[in-house]
């Protein structure tokens, strides 16, 4: 190395899931060999909080990490009782403040803690993703504190949403340009009804469930950020409601569509293989308004449908036909759109177990012709 160059910032990445390895000096040690060198970034997943310890004792000068990523997977099995677990750390928190460089931080606790005792600059944030276990209302009271967050991922409960009524605390975020709320629950509506985002320029949301209806908060979000908002990613939950936001996205140039069209509306539906009507329906009503008003989508310039059947590809194919042949009769000075369909992992793996078998038989002279 030249005398008058500067050393080049380090980058760590541990993964403590192999039993194989022994972890209770592995981190020290490289702190010990390099914890004088400038930190880029360090990623570092365990099940064993005691071997976080050197990031928050003090033992080490970790001020120039720009980018942390914590993954905790901790288990109940051993604990006689259920609840939020406690860090045995050095003053019983872990306290992040000393990092005053870091700008990108992720967070992923797969068990319940307290958040409280997770100590952060959070104002220096740039970029925050939460896959933590902590519910809608404290992802507000964290992301308050998150004023220069440009981007942000967050993995709420939102099961306490249905309480949204109770809950009005608005959180400005200034400069946040993209927003993604992944839920395996309901519907984030206490979470964009709170959320002021003035800049938001790509947005996604997924959830599995909106047994209130909660809907109408998404709307509304939707629609405040109409005059920013360049990308969208929703579920297939949505779509019988698209109609209701389609009139707000005069900006929009990519628009993603992730599962199925629609949802039965009985258990029973699911059960006894009356299923596929409200998919079918779903459908219909997404492009239902698209096919009548394509004007109302003026820069759309992508169309993703993602996360389908094999049953849908038919459909999907004579709905995007007829919205393309409105679009190009109404819209004489649209851009070109690109269209793409993706089947689902079960559906994509199926297809392809298929095509061996197929190239197989075709070795052994038999040949299909499917039209």
């Amino acid at each position: 190395m030249h005398p008058t160059s500067q050393p080049t910032p380090l980058s760590l990445s541990i993964n403590l899931d192999n039993e194989r390895m022994n972890p209770d000096t592995l981190l020290e040690a490289v702190f010990n060999v390099a914890g004088k060198y400038q930190w880029k970034s360090i990623s570092y997943k365990s099940n064993k909080i005691a071997e976080f310890i050197p990031f928050f004792d003090g033992r080490f000068n970790l001020g120039q990490v720009r980018s942390l990523s914590i993954r905790l997977s901790l288990t109940c099995v051993d604990r006689e009782e259920q609840g939020i677990f406690e860090l045995d750390l050095p003053g019983g928190v872990v306290d992040m403040r000393p990092f005053t460089h870091l700008r990108s931080l992720n967070l992923n606790f797969e068990e319940e803690i307290n958040i409280t005792k997770v100590l952060v600059p959070w104002g220096q944030l740039t970029d925050l993703k939460l896959t933590s276990s902590i519910d809608s209302r404290l992802c507000l009271s964290i992301l308050r504190h998150c004023t220069n967050l440009e981007t942000c991922e967050l993995h709420p409960k939102t099961y306490k949403d249905r309480k949204i009524e109770k809950y009005k605390q608005p959180v400005r975020l200034p400069q946040l340009k993209q927003l993604r709320i992944i839920t395996s629950s309901d519907i984030p509506a206490m979470l964009v009804d709170n959320l002021q985002c003035p800049a938001l320029q790509d947005a996604s949301f997924h959830y599995d469930y909106d047994e209130e209806r909660n809907y109408s908060f998404l709307l509304s979000f939707i629609e405040n950020c109409r005059e920013t908002l360049l990308k969208l990613e929703l579920p297939g939950l949505i779509t019988d409601e698209f109609i209701e936001m389609q009139g707000h996205l005069n900006v929009l140039e990519e628009l993603t569509i992730t599962g199925r069209f629609g949802w039965p509306e009985t258990f029973e539906d699911l059960m006894d293989g009356r299923a596929d009507r409200p998919y079918d329906a779903g459908m219909r009503a997404f492009f239902q308004d698209l096919k009548r008003r394509p004007e109302t989508l003026p820069k759309l310039k992508v169309l993703r449908i993602l996360d389908q059947r094999p049953e849908e590809k038919s459909s999907v194919g004579r709905e995007v036909a007829q919205f393309i042949d409105s679009r190009l009769a109404n819209c004489k000075d649209s851009a070109p759109l690109h269209i793409v369909f993706r089947l689902n992992k079960d559906a994509s793996e199926e297809q392809r177990k298929l095509g061996q078998k197929y190239r197989k038989w075709r070795a052994q002279g038999f040949t299909m012709d499917f039209e």
